[in-house]
């Protein structure tokens, strides 16, 4: 027996007789632009809160100019080595190809869900 979720029957006659609502998730009396529009009414507000936490953030702790903030130091003593090392080319490869593998399953993971809940 074929498992169905009933998407073959998104505006079709249901089999009471009744029609069958549309299951696409919006609603069927807001237009486009009402979305669009609180789309924008949330983004706006989203923005809005973090630049007003940035700046109450910057008003309430004010940064003190130390000299010793400016010195390398590791567990509380003064690094040896330079800061700043230089890598050969390689190792950046080998972390471009991480990343790409890395995010390659990221995105195969759900098909394998999805492919064993099917049974395929």
């Amino acid at each position: 027996k074929k498992k169905t979720d009933g998407a073959h029957l998104i505006g079709a006659q249901h089999p009471n007789g009744k029609n069958r609502p549309s299951t696409t998730g919006a609603r069927a009396d807001m237009s486009e632009l009402t979305q669009y529009a609180i789309l924008l009414g949330l983004t706006l507000g989203t923005v809005g809160l973090v630049l007003s936490l940035y700046a109450l953030a910057r008003a309430i702790g004010r940064a003190r100019a130390e000299p010793a903030k400016d010195v390398p130091a590791t567990a509380g003593t003064l690094a040896r080595d330079p800061v700043w090392v230089r890598y050969h080319a390689k190792y950046y490869g080998y972390a471009l190809l991480f990343l790409a593998f890395d995010m390659e399953m990221a995105f195969m993971y759900p098909w394998a869900v999805v492919y064993r809940e099917e049974g395929l």
